[in-house]
């Protein structure tokens, strides 16, 4: 009964100042709901504005086209068998060049060598006893390696062949075989006026004529050459020389 009486009360309309303290304490309630509202709807724009910026941007659609085109490109840019024979043709032409270049610089340094050589031993100071020995036997003209120059009466007075052997100055077996040879025509009666050192190598054996009437002659010491020592000369025609020596003059050069 209690229970149904309060019921019954709380419909009862109320009226006077009941009504308006009800209406003021249910008033007094309600601002607190909107607060609560406002607050939890910034909560969750907080939350999904941090799970958006935590997330990975979405990749671009891949371009499936993409790798069919390059693969068709390498293709395309592959070299055909003929280019390829080309290229195997240009690059043994190149390591032909190259190697013929290199015997080419092999056989220059050869060369070079050798001529180095020529010059130290030309340069080479004589020693002492094959100075006098060269002294002794003969006297060295430097400059052309001929006679010295006689007076117009003395050439014109002079008759016969004369024969003068030049040899290498600093090369001892060439001067003894060119003793030996001058002892040789000596003895056949050929007027061998002297063994003259020259300064330079001599590459190989000479008969030398400076006029018309004298090539009977060398030919004939070129014959006599080959009997006595076994060599071969070369005989040479001087006879353009703006200077010579004189008339029945012949020269042997010794290697």
């Amino acid at each position: 009964m209690t229970a149904d009486r309060a019921k019954s009360q709380d419909r009862t309309p109320l009226t006077g100042a009941s009504a308006f303290m009800q209406r003021e304490a249910k008033a007094a309630k309600w601002p607190k709901r909107p607060m609560l509202l406002a607050l939890g709807l910034a909560t969750v724009a907080l939350a999904a504005w941090a799970a958006g910026s935590g997330e990975p941007a979405s990749e671009a659609p891949r371009d499936e086209s993409r790798p069919a085109a390059a693969t068709a490109g390498a293709v395309a840019a592959a070299p055909s068998g003929t280019e390829l024979a080309a290229i195997e043709r240009r690059l043994r032409a190149a390591t032909e060049a190259a190697e013929a270049e290199e015997a080419r610089l092999r056989d220059l340094t050869a060369k070079r060598e050798a001529l180095q050589r020529e010059i130290s031993e030309l340069t080479a100071p004589l020693s002492p006893s094959d100075a006098k020995e060269e002294l002794a036997s003969a006297q060295t003209d430097e400059t052309s390696g001929r006679p010295p120059a006689e007076s117009a009466a003395s050439a014109s007075e002079a008759t016969g062949v004369r024969v003068f052997i030049h040899v290498r100055a600093n090369d001892p077996e060439a001067r003894r075989r060119a003793a030996s040879l001058a002892h040789a025509l000596r003895e056949q009666g050929v007027d061998v006026a002297a063994v003259r050192g020259v300064p330079r190598a001599v590459r190989r054996d000479l008969v030398r004529f400076f006029y018309d009437g004298d090539e009977a002659a060398a030919a004939k010491l070129e014959s006599a050459l080959k009997q006595m020592d076994g060599a071969a000369p070369l005989t040479q025609d001087f006879r353009r020389r703006s200077t010579a020596p004189r008339r029945g003059t012949l020269e042997i050069w010794l290697s």
